[in-house]
């Protein structure tokens, strides 16, 4: 049987996403631009569970 992770709560899912947020902010002015979160595409492994599988 897989291996089960158990569901982040939500104070755990803004945290992952308040420290994607200072990843991509490469300037640190508190505003993501299109360049980049262009950048930071090889940051995104595309493995949620959104993520389209070819």
């Amino acid at each position: 049987m897989p291996k089960v992770r158990p569901v982040p709560t939500e104070a755990e899912q803004l945290q992952r996403a308040g420290k994607a947020f200072d990843r991509m902010d490469t300037n640190k002015d508190g505003t993501v631009t299109r360049a980049e979160f262009d950048a930071a595409k090889p940051m995104r492994r595309g493995n949620g569970p959104h993520s389209r599988k070819p």
